[in-house]
């Protein structure tokens, strides 16, 4: 994997941007909106998309340290604040953006790990 990907799948969600405009138009906005500054201002974008875990023998939402795994702690009209961490941000140093999002599959109740 390299950052090159997150070009790739930004790209690739513009491409679908009605998918996202079903959702929320201002979101859809927001997204090509961002897409269309980094492209102009050739970012470096990379990304963070593990988690990591304690406890191997626990789900991800169920570790003993809570903000361990980065997670939705609050929601409201100014967007979403998230506490934990993620690992493996390649080149992040380097980098103007570093996207943040989830690499392994959701389980009904994880609602809170799920963000991008």
């Amino acid at each position: 994997r390299s950052p090159d990907h997150v070009a790739s799948a930004l790209i690739g969600q513009v491409m679908g941007i009605e998918v996202f405009a079903r959702h929320s138009a201002a979101r859809a906005r927001a997204l090509r909106d961002y897409v269309e500054e980094a492209t102009r201002n050739d970012w470096f974008l990379t990304y963070v998309i593990i988690n990591p875990q304690a406890d191997r023998s626990k789900a991800w939402g169920e570790q003993a340290e809570a903000d361990l795994t980065a997670r939705i702690v609050d929601e409201d009209a100014g967007g979403i604040t998230i506490r934990g961490g993620k690992m493996l941000g390649t080149s992040s140093i380097m980098a103007n953006e570093v996207l943040v999002a989830n690499l392994q599959p959701l389980k009904p109740g994880e609602e809170n790990l799920a963000f991008s």
